[in-house]
């Protein structure tokens, strides 16, 4: 009986630490507001996590891309571009877009199983 309880603390336990390593905090448009100039990059990683990508500039600066996306009946419906210019180590500026997925009769042709003669 012993034995059982150890092996259910214990894979308890694994799955706890798994879920916690893999959780990772999404930026929303709320958080993107709440960052402000002069915030240090350190700060934004450890509260949002690795950005998607970052590209470095000529001027030495940095872009961090963070993408959230918003999801509606199993597709994504909008997708968010928050980009923070990172330079000395703190963010300087910021601007976000967002993208709408094509709309179906734009990826499609008026019948898409016609066969063109």
């Amino acid at each position: 009986m012993a034995r059982i309880c150890i092996k259910k603390i214990i894979l308890i336990s694994s799955l706890s630490l798994l879920t916690g390593c893999g959780a990772s905090q999404v930026m929303t448009r709320q958080d993107y507001y709440t960052i402000s100039t002069g915030t240090s990059s350190q700060e934004v990683i450890e509260k949002y996590g690795q950005p998607y990508s970052i590209r470095n500039k000529r001027d030495g600066s940095q872009e961090y891309l963070y993408i959230e996306r918003i999801n509606a009946g199993g597709a994504t419906a909008q997708k968010n571009n928050y980009i923070l210019v990172i330079k000395n180590g703190q963010v300087v500026s910021k601007r976000m877009n967002y993208e709408l997925p094509s709309a179906y009769d734009e990826i499609y042709d008026e019948d898409p199983n016609d066969v063109p003669n």
